[in-house]
């Protein structure tokens, strides 16, 4: 059970971060290829496989894209060609190459290891790729109230301080990232980018 009662209520809030990206034109020409882990019905995937430049005539940006997910049938959407859909585990490295972009909106929390995960997602990105998690907060401060929750299904209890810790773990570059956990807001949002020095060795 993910946290909205509809993946177009998901996909709406995934728009806040996405439209925020789309304004920045040389990113958006940078990159190449995009892989949504835990993509579920395939709405954020869709944005990005079917976008076009924001020329006055335009274009298709024509991203490789990748939807991976571990029950692909809940996949919404007959794929463009420049879309592939995969079934598989994103604890592992279930891609056969790499990425620029890894997008990962309301999906990490699903994740037996978290720490392993993240490992897997920097083997999945080239030099430099950009990974962007959005992710339930576990603990806050609501209206001056203490407040914590686990949703179901979710194995691990996440603050902004101990996701910074696993991405630098597994080998992203946290200092030139962004991370935001806004006033009475119940996510995290988190852009790390892999770095040129190997996963910290740590126990599972």
């Amino acid at each position: 059970m993910a946290m909205f009662s509809s993946s177009q209520e998901s996909h709406r809030h995934s728009l806040e971060v996405l439209n925020q990206l789309y304004d920045h034109d040389d990113f958006m020409d940078s990159i190449k290829s995009v892989a949504d882990l835990g993509c579920g019905a395939g709405h954020d995937i869709m944005w990005w496989a079917t976008l076009q430049t924001r020329d006055d005539v335009p274009v298709n940006h024509n991203y490789r894209c990748i939807a991976l997910d571990r029950d692909i049938g809940t996949f919404d959407y007959s794929a463009p060609k420049n879309l592939k859909l995969v079934e598989g585990d994103f604890e592992k490295k279930a891609l056969s190459g790499t990425v620029d972009v890894i997008w990962s909106h309301d999906s990490l929390q699903y994740a037996e290891n978290p720490a392993a995960a993240l490992r897997a997602w920097n083997q999945m990105l080239n030099p430099g790729g950009m990974c962007v998690i959005i992710v339930p907060r576990s603990v806050n401060i609501d209206l001056n109230r203490w407040n914590t929750v686990t949703y179901p299904g979710q194995s691990f209890s996440f603050t902004i301080t101990n996701l910074i810790y696993m991405l630098a773990a597994a080998g992203f570059d946290c200092r030139d990232g962004m991370f935001m956990k806004k006033p009475n807001d119940p996510w995290l949002y988190s852009i790390s980018y892999k770095s040129d020095h190997s996963p910290a060795k740590t126990t599972d």
